[in-house]
């Protein structure tokens, strides 16, 4: 393609006034203003200066805004013909801009699914933990990207999925199955331990109250059998039963949603009864 020279002629603006002559008269004429005094007596007469000046002022800058206009309408005009100009090269732009564009975007949708079927070939019976949306790394996509860069990543990560899964069986946790399944949501290794923690807890309380609710019933057994077992001296009627206060074994929890789950397994394989409000 030929070289285009825009050629231009073009002679610097000269604008020629009287600029110092009006400076000059008007220094004079406004200090005599400035000397004036304002007071109650002379508002009108004020009023009137003011309005003066504000005429001098507005013919000035009218005569300024029409010069402007007559010294920018040959730039305005040269203006107007390089955007014609512009849109006459634009058009090939954008033709070939959105073409690579198109290109690019197939060249990346192709590299994604080379990706998916590198990580499914990588990722084998940890699939399930490592979905290729919680893997995809954006420089995959890369034109530089190579095979063996997606390889290394995605084994760094089967790694560190591996090291996750033996801490978690680690645990011997009672709700081994609950908590990969959290680790399988989130992938992340601390609210895993910290739900199981959770689980602990709540254990250790229910079984504190069940050990409350059996001291209460043998209190209650013991008490019956010493009632029955003490001999019977004199008649006593209209007399009330023995009442010996016994706490029922009954606890009150509040748990969180997400440890609601768990809290019912452990109710339920220890055959207790609960109540949910």
């Amino acid at each position: 393609m030929n070289e285009i020279e825009v050629k231009v002629t073009q002679t610097a603006g000269v604008i020629e006034s009287n600029f110092e002559e009006i400076k000059e008269a008007l220094g004079l004429q406004m200090t005599a203003y400035l000397e004036l005094e304002l007071n109650e007596g002379n508002i009108k007469e004020r009023k009137a200066d003011l309005a003066t000046l504000r005429k001098i002022r507005k013919a000035v800058d009218d005569r300024r805004k029409e010069v402007k206009k007559t010294f920018n309408k040959p730039y305005e005009e040269f203006e107007s013909k390089v955007k014609e100009v512009l849109a006459v090269i634009d058009e090939p732009i954008n033709m070939i801009d959105t073409g690579l564009k198109g290109f690019e975007e197939k060249r990346v949708a192709e590299k994604i699914e080379h990706a998916k079927a590198i990580h499914a070939e990588q990722v084998g019976e940890f699939a399930e933990y490592l979905p290729f949306s919680a893997s995809y790394k954006n420089t995959w996509k890369n034109a530089t990207c190579s095979d063996n860069e997606i390889i290394s990543d995605i084994q760094e990560q089967v790694v560190k999925i591996k090291n996750d899964l033996n801490v978690i069986k680690g645990l011997h946790s009672e709700i081994e199955e609950q908590l990969l399944e959290v680790y399988k949501t989130t992938g992340n290794l601390a609210a895993v331990v910290q739900k199981n923690t959770d689980y602990i807890e709540i254990k250790r309380q229910i079984e504190i109250s069940e050990q409350q609710k059996k001291e209460a019933d043998a209190a209650r057994e013991a008490a019956k059998a010493e009632q029955v077992a003490e001999p019977a001296t004199e008649t006593v009627t209209d007399t009330e039963p023995l009442e010996v206060p016994i706490e029922e074994g009954k606890v009150t929890f509040t748990v969180s949603a997400y440890d609601a789950a768990s809290v019912r397994q452990f109710l339920e394989f220890n055959e207790i009864e609960y109540t949910e409000g």
